[in-house]
This record gives structure tokens, sequence and C-alpha cells, in this order.
């Protein structure tokens, strides 16, 4: 389960960074506050596993359909990831 859990939130947490902006960084913030209380609830056992997951692909829905409204935002000349790995200059 938690390897379900993992592949979930690993495409959201690495696009929402990627399109991270001062504008939009409430995004990234609920983001991971809503995955951070369904991963604890889970982990403290409040949760099951089966809800836990549920959970996580409520999250990811709401991820991709509000994707295109934070992508549409986004710069697309910034440098990203790749900038700060120092490998655009």
């Amino acid at each position: 389960m938690s390897l379900i859990a993992f592949a979930l939130l690993l495409p959201c947490a690495v696009t929402l960074l990627e399109f991270m902006r001062w504008r939009n960084v409430y995004v990234v913030i609920l983001f991971l506050v809503g995955a951070g209380l369904v991963t604890w609830s889970w982990i403290v056992g409040t949760l099951a596993a089966w809800i836990a997951v549920a959970g996580l692909v409520v999250l990811y829905g709401c991820w991709a359909l509000l994707l295109p409204l934070y992508i549409r935002q986004a710069d697309a000349f910034g440098k990203g990831i790749a900038g700060w790995m120092g490998l655009m200059k």
C-alpha cells in the first residue's frame, strides 16, 4: 500500500515543485498539508489502509483537475528544476 501512495504522490510533488512560483505557492502548501495529514493518520493508525489510499486518490484527482489552471500561470521560460540543479545558465 505504501508503494501505491508513493506512486500517487511523486508525480504530483514533482510537477508542483517544477511550476511553483510565489504567486501560486499556496497550492504547493495545500498539497503538502493534505498529503501529510493523510499519511500521518495512516501511520498513526486512525485510518485503514484502503481509506488512506482512497484519500490519496482524491488528492491526486484534485491535483489532476487543477493542473491546467496551475500550469497556465507558470512561466514557460523559467529554469525550473534544471535551474535549481545548475544545468541551465
